[in-house]
């Protein structure tokens, strides 16, 4: 995703994220009266600046935690694997059964 991308992507996800939250919230707890309307642009306006600023400084570092978190890791050969391990267990299971 280049810059100009990440950008837009950004401001209209958290547009759209705090006017539909905003909305929502609000609405239910007015029941989505006549006052309901401008409650909600008044929450919107205070919420969307939070949320652009949230996804401009936060949303970065969750993009590189779920890169870490996701990034196939190197399987140390010098251990073994868990069908290993089931198969040295069973190995020496029936050793032991023999030596009975």
């Amino acid at each position: 995703m280049n810059k100009k991308q990440m950008w837009l992507n950004t401001v209209l996800s958290s547009l759209v994220m705090a006017a539909i939250m905003s909305g929502i919230i609000s609405g239910m707890r007015m029941e989505f009266s006549p006052e309901w309307p401008p409650i909600w642009l008044q929450s919107f306006t205070l919420s969307w600046p939070i949320a652009l600023m949230l996804g401009l400084t936060v949303l970065p570092l969750i993009r590189k935690f779920s890169e870490w978190a996701t990034k196939p890791r190197k399987q140390d050969k010098s251990l073994p694997d868990s069908l290993e391990i089931a198969q040295l267990q069973g190995t020496q299971l029936r050793v032991e059964q023999q030596v009975r």
